[in-house]
């Protein structure tokens, strides 16, 4: 179809050129008669119309027809007929080159133009990112927004930028935005750039490095900007120190709510046993029965394998025990108890040595038992017995049941002074 066009534009520039040469001649003729001096003065004017028109084709067939016509008509001598189509070839180049150099003159003032709105376009583009970058910087202090080209170039480097990141505008200056990244990669920033040139805005979190060599977390956003051209992108860079810090702020003050939570429970439990230990209502049953109660209280308090109270004094010692768990063999022999390491009316603490215990108990456990707890029971200077708990798994004694055995012990001397008890003895 272009080439038919062509075709038909030369066709109607050569039809045009003979029109011309034509309507010359007749003029002409009709001015001048018959008389042969003034044959070619106006064919030149056809010569150069038609050139300027369609170029040097037409320029060629406008001037051989006006040297056809002079010819036919008025019978010019050779000369003049060579002189003519010297100058009629001189007037087509002259008119097909001024033609062509103002066509491309044309051409060139209209791609300028293009380009002119081109920029215009850009401007526009780069006035809305201003204006976008400067609404953000304003509402969050920890975020940059950096002007990329398709390359990840910089093309603008904010005061955001500049605050969040340290190097000022020169520094940054035609720099590939991978320079912002700790361990960046260029072919990874491409292909982030040619993800979000497809319409789909690129997010992902990554370390970032300052100019004084300190990193940072943050969360980055890579869009393109629309209606511009060149492509530009903006990247928008959201330091997360101040969010982590939060975090781990949340996390410590959580920890903290757990561990007084878990103290307050703690001593609400605590608080619970030491009532317990301390209920009024046993001081209205016998010795004997308070004594049981007390113990098997702190046995299931301590949550212990075994408690008994062995007194001292007389030829033989008495024992009485917990009603569940645990209940030792018999006490030790004087003999044997006069060896003991252990000093009288001293806390004896013994942790997962079942030889130990064996040793240092007033009384016979089982091979199994490994940890003892003795707390004495003295009334003045005298020590009445021993209150024993013990246990068979690998535990260590806490100071709040040291104390809760103290407290046990204590009331259970203050009974035994009150209304002493014999127990049965245990052989």
């Amino acid at each position: 179809m272009s080439a038919m066009r062509s075709e038909r534009s030369r066709t109607a520039d050569h039809a045009i050129a003979l029109l011309l040469a034509a309507a010359v001649a007749i003029a002409h003729k009709i001015v001048a008669g018959t008389d042969p001096r003034g044959a070619f003065l106006l064919s030149s004017v056809a010569v150069a119309l038609s050139a300027w028109r369609g170029g040097v084709s037409p320029g060629a067939v406008a001037a051989l027809a006006s040297l056809l016509i002079a010819r036919v008509l008025w019978h010019v001598d050779a000369t003049l007929t060579l002189l003519f189509a010297a100058e009629s070839a001189a007037i087509t180049w002259l008119a097909a080159t001024a033609s062509a150099t103002l066509d491309r003159r044309a051409d060139d003032i209209a791609a300028a133009d293009v380009r002119i709105r081109d920029l215009l376009a850009v401007q526009r583009g780069l006035r809305t990112i201003d204006i976008e970058c400067d609404r953000l910087e304003r509402a969050a202090t920890d975020r940059a927004v950096v002007v990329l080209d398709v390359h990840g170039r910089i093309l603008d480097w904010r005061a955001g930028a500049a605050r969040l990141f340290g190097w000022d505008a020169r520094d940054m200056a035609a720099e590939n935005a991978v320079r912002l990244w700790a361990g960046g990669d260029s072919a990874d920033l491409a292909h982030l750039l040619a993800a979000s040139t497809a319409g789909t805005a690129s997010r992902f979190s990554r370390r970032h490095r300052r100019a004084d060599g300190s990193e940072f977390d943050a969360d980055v956003e890579i869009q393109a900007v629309p209606d511009t051209a060149p492509q530009a992108f903006t990247m928008i860079v959201s330091d997360r120190t101040r969010e982590q810090e939060w975090q781990a702020f949340a996390e410590s003050s959580n920890g903290l709510q757990r561990a007084l939570r878990e103290e307050a429970d703690l001593a609400q439990v605590q608080l619970a046993t030491l009532q317990h230990m301390t209920d009024p209502s046993l001081n209205s049953l016998p010795t004997s029965q308070a004594v049981t109660a007390l113990l098997d209280r702190l046995r299931s308090a301590l949550h212990a394998d075994g408690v008994a109270l062995i007194r001292s004094g007389g030829v033989r010692r008495r024992i009485i025990s917990a009603p569940e768990g645990l209940k030792p063999e018999g006490p030790v022999e004087r003999r044997s108890a006069e060896t003991r390491t252990a000093q009288p009316g001293r806390i004896l603490i013994v942790h997962n040595d079942a030889d130990r215990v064996s040793t240092a108990s007033a009384a016979v456990w089982p091979e199994t038992v490994t940890s003892l707890i003795a707390v004495p029971i003295v009334s003045g200077s005298h020590i009445d017995g021993t209150i024993e708990v013990v246990g068979i798994r690998a535990r260590r004694a806490t100071e709040w049941e040291i104390a809760l055995v103290e407290v046990v012990a204590a009331r259970i001397t203050g009974r035994l002074h009150d209304e002493p008890f014999v127990s049965a003895d245990v052989a």
